[in-house]
């Protein structure tokens, strides 16, 4: 084969070799077959599955190989869970019982082909979901179970296993339903009912076969009907207790699952006897003795609890009756009785029942005695009644009704007389009150045969005997509260006092005298004062009047009017008052006085000033102030200043002129402070009131008038412009802060500065001068004092930075 490293068709610089290649040829049977990419599907513990590798084998001719060209061999460990044999081209694939469901493997294989030639090859191993039925377990029931014991059942008895003979498996088990505890093994299981669990008690088992598998996974259910002894019966309750017998009753305990069979009562002595119902009569006990009870129910299981103990029973005979009743003694709305005690052959007797005849009007028809005889109260005067009694002894059950008493009227004394009133006589004087009052609403059953009335005054009673008359006047001393009561009397007795009530003799009083008021200096204030007015019995008190108006009351002989403006005129009475009239005093006049009030609208102004307009000299004025009733007011007057500086007076009147204040005010400013304090005097006190105040502001000076002979030159050498001026022609009075300047080019504003010399000057290049022309420069400059600025003064130059012109030639 020639080769050669030409370029081109047309390279006559290359190079030509040549290469000899020798080629061996073999027969058809030394070429490789080919072998298909597949899979074996198997499912635990199914029988082994075959296939015939020629079917995965293809020939180089492309055809399915004859039986013997081939030879095949597992050539690698076979995958986990699996097993695999080669018998022939035949392959024979199982997987284990404990293969999961999904499990894959690759199978390695080796095919021999020709004289020696070997080819690697490789089948995919799969384990699927066996496809043989689920196994099927039964249901259990128990019907008999009882509480707190434990069933044990083998519940793989007659269950359906699809891989038998390998064993099913119970893998758990639950409570479903109920109240107990469930337990397994291999192939049983347990369940225990809970203590005091009484019911169904359902248990859900789970079994697996032996591939193990969740989705195979059947279960079961175990039911126990579970029953107990029965409850606890409730404590009998005592029905009746009779001649050596006691009925008792109680409520049917619950049966716990099992019918309750009998019962059974035991006497605290040990006595029992059985019953068939929830009713029961024992009998053969001893009269007067004291029993209790329990009860036990049974049923299937066995006994209950006995019982809580019933309430004492006590078997008795019933008592005789008694002979007779006989009548004591009667009373105001009372009678009394007596009979002899009844026999009995059982137990004492313990009361008696007393029933009497009409009913009364309260209490009833039927009262109970615990002795041989009866006090009944509460009854109807002049009704006549009779009773009869019967026996009880600790049975409780009565003896037969005695013979009624004889019949008897009870009577009292009558009522407390109604209505009773008591009022003093309406006269100037007093002394008298009228007592009345009305027959009482209960005579008890006999007339009303006279009245006393019972009077007292706090430290002594007496009582007037009023006859059959229902009024009476008493002469009373005036401003004592007497204490009235009256009482009736029929054949019985005396009754009752009525209702006290109360009253007093009093008249008007008398007039009170008024003194002269006086007028405490300044405070606003009138005192009054008066002699007290005889009360006559009533108490009094005393109204102030101002002008007719009421402006107060007391008990006391005093009163101050307060708050009065000063110098109002008023006229004043007192007027005593009590329950039966009043009495007017004499009239009194007066004029109060206060304080002085504040003199307003304080003023300062400049009366006269020196040079650069600074105050020399003041006025001061003001508004009067209120003279609080004085007949004049004197004002005292203080100016002050920073400094200490002071200036004081007094005036009658409005103002003060002319008031120096040389050298007081600075250029700066200066605070003068103007204080007034109105005086006055009344009875020889001299009243100050209180001060007003005012602080304004004085100050003085102008700003500087404009700097003179602004002058600008140029400093070619240099480049810059030098700018000077002199200063300004006046000061303004006040001493110069500096002078502010302002730089402009061409018209346009440059920059500004301050200095606090007469000069100043700038570069070139900072003026922004550094072009090949002519530029107009301008300064303008203010001369600047506390007051102010001064007017502008400014002055002007060209700067000429054009280029030479070129020599002109000398011809």
């Amino acid at each position: 084969m020639p080769v050669t490293d030409a370029t081109s068709a047309n390279d006559t610089s290359a190079r030509t070799a040549y290469l000899t290649l020798p080629i061996e040829v073999f027969a058809v049977d030394n070429h490789p077959p080919s072998f298909l990419s597949s899979a074996v599907e198997v499912a635990p513990g199914d029988p082994a599955k075959t296939v015939d590798l020629r079917a995965f084998t293809q020939t180089p001719e492309g055809t399915e190989p004859a039986e013997g060209r081939y030879t095949y061999a597992i050539s690698g460990a076979v995958p986990a869970g699996f097993k695999a044999t080669v018998d022939g081209s035949m392959l024979a694939v199982s997987a284990d019982f404990a293969t999961d469901k999904g499990t894959r493997g690759v199978l390695q294989l080796t095919i021999g082909y020709g004289r020696a030639g070997k080819l690697d090859a490789q089948i995919d191993l799969r384990a699927i979901a066996s496809t043989r039925p689920k196994a099927k377990v039964l249901d259990w029931t128990v019907e008999k179970a009882e509480e707190g014991k434990a069933e044990t059942l083998d519940v793989l008895e007659g269950a359906f296993n699809p891989f038998a003979p390998e064993p099913l498996r119970v893998v758990g088990a639950t409570v479903e339903s109920g109240q107990g505890t469930a337990a397994a093994t291999a192939s049983r299981v347990t369940v225990t009912p809970a203590e005091g669990f009484i019911g169904t008690l359902v248990v859900r088992y789970r079994v697996r076969d032996v591939i193990d598998e969740a989705d195979r996974e059947v279960d079961g259910r175990v039911t126990l009907k579970v029953r107990g002894v029965p409850d606890q019966p409730t404590a009998p309750k005592v029905v009746e207790s009779r001649d050596q017998t006691v009925v008792l009753s109680w409520t049917a305990p619950d049966s716990r699952g099992a019918a309750i069979t009998g019962y059974r009562l035991t006497t605290k002595g040990g006595l029992s006897t059985t019953c068939k119902s929830t009713t029961c009569t024992f009998d053969g006990l001893t009269n007067a003795q004291t029993y209790t009870f329990t009860v036990a129910a049974q049923n299937e299981v066995g006994w209950s609890q006995e019982s809580a103990p019933s309430g004492e029973a006590v078997p008795d005979a019933v008592p005789d009756a008694p002979t007779r009743v006989d009548v004591e003694a009667f009373g105001d709305g009372w009678l009394r009785w007596s009979w002899p005690a009844a026999a009995s052959r059982g137990s004492s007797i313990t009361k008696y029942d007393v029933q009497i005849s009409p009913t009364p009007p309260s209490g009833g028809a039927t009262r109970t005695s615990t002795t041989t005889g009866i006090k009944i109260g509460g009854l109807e005067n002049g009704t006549a009644y009779s009773v009869r009694v019967r026996a009880y002894n600790d049975l409780e059950t009565p003896s037969p009704w005695s013979p009624s008493s004889g019949p008897e009227t009870p009577a009292g004394p009558p009522s407390a007389p109604t209505g009773l009133t008591a009022t003093r006589t309406d006269t100037a004087l007093g002394e008298q009150i009228d007592v009345s009052w009305q027959e009482p609403a209960d005579d008890n059953g006999d007339d009303v045969q006279g009245y006393a009335v019972v009077v007292s005054d706090g430290g002594s009673t007496r009582t007037l005997d009023a006859g059959t008359s229902r009024s009476l006047a008493f002469k009373a001393q005036n401003g004592v509260e007497y204490t009235f009561q009256v009482k009736a009397r029929n054949k019985a007795d005396w009754g009752p006092l009525s209702s006290p009530v109360s009253a007093k003799a009093y008249g008007r009083p008398t007039a009170p005298t008024l003194a002269v008021p006086t007028t405490p200096p300044g405070t606003g204030t009138v005192r009054l004062t008066w002699e007290r007015s005889d009360d006559r019995g009533a108490r009094v008190t005393y109204e102030i009047y101002d002008d007719g108006s009421k402006i107060g009351t007391t008990d006391g002989t005093s009163f101050e009017h307060t708050g009065l403006a000063g110098g109002s005129s008023h006229t004043y009475k007192v007027r005593a008052t009590n329950d039966a009239g009043s009495a007017d005093s004499n009239e009194r006049t007066a004029r109060p006085t206060t304080r002085p009030g504040k003199a307003s609208k304080l003023d300062i102004r400049v009366a006269t000033r020196g040079d650069n307009n600074r105050p020399e000299s003041v006025d001061l004025s003001w508004d009067a102030a209120d003279s609080g009733g004085a007949e004049s007011v004197t004002y005292a007057w203080t100016l002050t200043a920073n400094g200490g500086r002071e200036r004081r007076g007094e005036t009658k009147s409005g103002s003060v002129t002319g008031v120096d204040i040389s050298n007081w005010v600075a250029y700066s400013g200066t605070r003068l402070t103007l204080t007034v304090t109105a005086i006055t005097r009344v009875d020889s006190t001299d009243l100050v009131g209180d001060p007003e105040s005012i602080s304004p502001e004085f100050g003085w000076g102008d700003p500087p008038t404009a700097p003179l002979n602004v002058q600008l030159s140029v400093d070619p050498e240099a480049d810059k412009v030098v700018a000077t001026w002199a200063p300004p022609s006046s000061d303004g009075g006040v001493q110069l802060d500096d002078y502010r300047y302002c730089w402009y080019v061409d018209g346009k504003f440059e920059s500004c500065g301050a200095t606090k010399s007469t000069s100043t000057e700038r570069w070139f290049n900072n003026l922004g001068l550094n072009g090949s022309r002519k530029y107009d420069v301008k300064l303008v400059v203010v001369a600047r004092n506390w007051k102010g600025e001064s007017p502008e003064a400014s002055a002007e130059i060209v700067v000429d930075l054009s280029p030479a012109p070129d020599p002109t030639p000398t011809p």
